[in-house]
């Protein structure tokens, strides 16, 4: 796995860790919880700022703000003028 492959499927990455580090049955403590999304967070420091450029390393940040705002309206809590102003202060 290399940065060429990184950058072609970031998005499938990127949803595949935060679906393993939002899945409730992946850890039964709270404790599990908190070190498989340190885990999660230690993986994309690593893969993202070990392998990609600066521009892909925009483009990864952009996909985060995106995979995050689709959990927001998957859960439904958030309005959608939220995940507007979301997006703007991360894609300005």
């Amino acid at each position: 796995m290399g940065g060429v492959w990184l950058e072609r499927n970031m998005s499938e990455m990127l949803s595949h860790m935060f679906s393993l580090a939002s899945n409730p049955r992946a850890s039964v403590f709270h404790v599990d919880a908190v070190y498989a999304r340190k885990c999660v967070m230690f993986m994309l420091r690593s893969l993202i700022g070990g392998l990609l450029g600066e521009r892909a390393q925009i483009a990864a940040a952009k996909e985060i703000c995106l995979v995050i705002v689709k959990q927001m309206n998957t859960l439904g809590v958030y309005s959608k003028m939220l995940c507007a102003a979301f997006l703007q202060v991360f894609f300005l």
